[in-house]
């Protein structure tokens, strides 16, 4: 390549929005040869007003536009963005070695040539991608589990299991659920007294949603003890409204009311009986906290089927064969839990097991889920988050070792028949509201 750039006719505004603009303080500065110390042209001095300007509109094209789920389209997008950088290939070379000081020989590697060759790879992956994908079958907790990968476009990549690291994707809607523990099987995984179960979720829950917070873990408890320390990355937002807990006895009520969470329904008794729990913790939570507490989310194991004799063959094998595995993983039957601290309430459901038989236990537990048609099912739903004046519904498809192709036909009908009625209901303030740019 010969002679040097000593000047750029560059576009001195910034692209933000499909737009061409001028900083929004006006600034500007001059853009200088690190090699010669040559004034190549004048730039816009962007400002952090102009940043938060540039997310919201990537937050909007990646929320409210077809870009995410797209794939044909993001993949022309990316064709088109590398023929137009190997159409002026020669010329980028030229800015490159000018505006950055770039020796030559780098151009024809990672500072020019390998970036625009390199689009190819993501352009065909766009929409050759294993977006879905079913993992083995696996035994989790006395019940074969069918798990079903999706995986969906975000805006940055390396999201990991912390809860602070997800959230920024749905622009902080992400819902933390918290729960103690009910299996003997899992304290004795963990090498932990299931007697200290209360006291440890309320210690752990307690630094965890202060650390959520402030940004800081710190705890000194009886039982946890945990040495100041940085969170990172910082949370994105707060969680205060958006974190839930179930809670079956009256004493885990007052404590999710304490630490100010939702309350969480995996219904277990009459449905009077849990009107008038969701009805105490609401009282509780308004006397402690001097608001009203979040709306309850119920959770559901659901069958669906357009065909309603289709629907309760399915409600007797797989709705009823989960609901007879939890007393077994669970020991429902076990009458020495009401001597375990923090699992009374089971000791008593115990007596109610050996009384009745745990048949008619396990078809207790499936009667308070929903199966039916899509029109039936959506009633139920219906009718069931009225009752406790709830926010929503956490739908459970793939359960008691239900086969890959019926879990994926139950999750199909619903999400195309049921859904979107469901959606078109008001249940109030949505939970977990986005996030603005100007709030990051």
């Amino acid at each position: 390549m010969t002679g040097t750039v000593t000047a750029v006719q560059g576009e001195p505004r910034m692209l933000i929005d499909g737009e061409l603009v001028d900083a929004a303080g006006g600034g500007t500065f001059e853009n200088v040869n690190p090699a010669t110390e040559d004034v190549l042209g004048v730039c816009a001095d962007g400002s952090a007003e102009d940043m938060r300007r540039a997310i919201a509109a990537a937050r909007r094209a990646f929320d409210e536009t077809a870009w995410s789920t797209d794939h044909a389209f993001r993949r022309r997008c990316l064709e088109q963005l590398q023929a137009a950088m190997d159409k002026h290939r020669e010329e980028l070379r030229r800015l490159i070695v000018a505006e950055v000081g770039s020796p030559v020989l780098m151009t024809y590697a990672v500072q020019t040539d390998s970036p625009i060759d390199d689009l190819a790879f993501w352009a065909e992956m766009a929409d050759g991608y294993e977006y879905e994908r079913w993992l083995d079958n696996r035994e989790v907790f006395g019940s074969m589990q069918r798990r079903l990968v999706l995986r969906e476009a975000a805006e940055y990549s390396g999201v990991e299991a912390n809860v602070e690291l997800p959230d920024p994707v749905p622009g902080g809607r992400v819902l933390l659920g918290l729960g103690r523990g009910l299996g003997r099987v899992e304290f004795d995984g963990f090498r932990l007294e299931m007697g200290e179960s209360r006291r440890r979720f309320t210690e752990y829950a307690d630094a965890i949603l202060s650390a959520l917070e402030t940004g800081e873990m710190a705890y000194d408890g009886e039982l946890y003890h945990q040495p100041r320390v940085e969170i990172r990355p910082a949370p994105l937002a707060s969680f205060r409204g958006r974190v839930y807990a179930s809670a079956i006895s009256p004493e885990t009520s007052r404590i999710l009311a304490e630490l100010g969470v939702g309350m969480m329904i995996i219904a277990q008794k009459p449905w009077e009986t849990v009107e008038a729990d969701v009805a105490t913790y609401r009282e509780l939570y308004r006397e402690i906290n001097g608001e009203e507490a979040p709306k309850p989310l119920l959770v559901s194991w659901v069958s669906v089927h357009e065909s309603a004799a289709a629907a309760e063959e399915m409600f007797e094998r797989w709705i009823l064969g989960y609901c007879a595995s939890t007393l077994v993983h669970y020991e429902f039957a076990n009458v020495g839990l009401a001597d375990v601290p923090g699992y009374e309430y089971y000791g008593k459901l115990a007596q109610r097991i050996a009384k009745h038989g745990p048949e008619d236990f396990a078809r207790f537990l499936g009667s308070l889920q929903v199966w039916g048609t899509p029109a039936s099912v959506t009633e139920q739903l219906r009718e069931n988050v009225r009752r406790i004046d709830g926010a929503g519904v956490v739908g459970v498809f793939n359960y008691g070792g239900m086969p890959d192709d019926v879990a994926r036909a139950n999750i199909g009908c619903f999400a195309e028949s049921v859904l979107p009625v469901l959606q078109g209901i008001d249940t109030g303030p949505p939970v977990g509201r986005p996030v603005t740019a100007a709030a990051r």
